[in-house]
């Protein structure tokens, strides 16, 4: 049966090595010509999960299928798609033209074909100035653009591309994480990508899917995933975020009281249902704290006010970052522009504010 536009499905896929388990039992479904990336830190699965895709590894249990295809028993060389790594991988005696035309011509395409798709992918890539070099030619931003080419020009039905601009610079690696969604988009290729980089992440997925664990602990747009997330390692994991500890007093359709360390918070966040006296984080993004004295629509009708202690604050351009911490110790971030007149001293103890429809609860994982 024919499964609407879904390019890669993953059935209680699971891989496990000796005792450990690298992949716990997870669903997915990427849709065609979608970008999803697995987001996570270092041993959550991600990696795995993109070498069970491409055939590099097979799943201890679980069904994966490309293009509606059982993949069972099926090779990596046999199964349409192609893999970047972060090592660039060309053949260095080879100009950047036959790098990219190689696996055509292993094919044994007309030369007439394998000049018409080379031809797009050096104009996609914009390294016309450059065909006949070689790789040691090239800065680290043309190799991996060199690498994508030869990996796109076989047009595979899924692109795989394992953390791929790790080894450039911020300023390189920002500019080709643009590149790359624009050529995603004009190819209209299915692309999964993997990384730990919370921002790359935000700035090029259609879709995040948060790895923890072997675990996906939360799926969804880069929005999504930002303003609501699921849970705590999420809320904590993509961004910068403030979490309050606190617990449950009251709930109903409209809004839940919550009691953080005696200081009565209204919270406009009723879709979750807890119960009382549950423990929860109160999750409010650092662009979302204000201080009180400089806020000028502040009122307590609008806004939660908490008491923190002020520790410093920290120069990054046109913005300054805040560090707070409350009397129990929990830390307080504030990030704004600059503005005169905000100067606190170390020590200060300061009221701090935020929109009580600008915060969301989770649950606290580690009680």
């Amino acid at each position: 049966m024919i499964r609407d536009n879904n390019m890669i499905e993953l059935i209680g896929v699971t891989k496990q090595f000796g005792e450990m388990t690298a992949v716990n039992h997870i669903d997915l479904i990427v849709k065609e010509g979608e970008f999803m990336t697995f987001l996570g830190p270092s041993g959550c699965g991600k990696t795995t999960t993109l070498r069970m895709i491409a055939g590099f590894e097979e799943p201890s249990d679980g069904k994966l299928f490309i293009d509606h295809e059982d993949c069972d028993n099926v090779p990596a060389n046999l199964r349409d798609v192609n893999t970047v790594f972060q090592n660039y991988a060309l053949f260095p005696h080879l100009s950047i033209r036959d790098n990219i035309a190689f696996g055509l011509k292993l094919k044994k395409l007309s030369k007439e074909e394998i000049d018409k798709r080379v031809n797009k992918m050096i104009e996609l890539i914009k390294l016309e100035e450059h065909i006949n070099k070689k790789p040691s030619q090239l800065s680290g931003g043309q190799k991996q653009r060199v690498a994508i080419a030869r990996s796109l020009v076989n047009e595979p039905k899924v692109l795989l591309l394992d953390e791929p601009l790790g080894a450039l610079d911020l300023k390189l690696r920002k500019e080709m994480q643009i590149e790359l969604k624009h050529l995603q988009k004009e190819l209209g290729i299915t692309f999964i990508y993997v990384t730990h980089d919370q921002e790359e992440a935000l700035t090029i997925s259609d879709r995040i899917a948060i790895m923890n664990k072997g675990n996906i602990e939360q799926l969804g747009t880069a929005e999504e995933i930002y303003d609501t997330p699921k849970t705590k390692f999420a809320a904590n994991f993509i961004g910068e975020t403030n979490l309050l500890t606190g617990y449950i007093v009251s709930q109903d359709s409209e809004k839940t009281v919550v009691n953080l360390h005696n200081q009565i918070l209204t919270i406009y966040d009723a879709d979750k249902k807890y119960k009382e006296r549950e423990r929860i984080c109160v999750c409010v993004r650092p662009e979302n704290m204000h201080f009180v004295d400089y806020l000028p629509d502040y009122s307590e009708e609008k806004y939660n006010t908490i008491t923190c202690i002020y520790e410093e604050q920290i120069y990054i351009g046109n913005l300054r970052r805040h560090i707070l911490h409350t009397p129990e110790g929990e830390p307080v971030k504030i990030t704004r522009c600059a503005r005169k007149g905000e100067v606190y001293n170390r020590g200060d103890y300061v009221k701090v504010c935020f929109s009580k429809k600008r915060c969301i609860m989770v649950k606290d994982e580690e009680v």
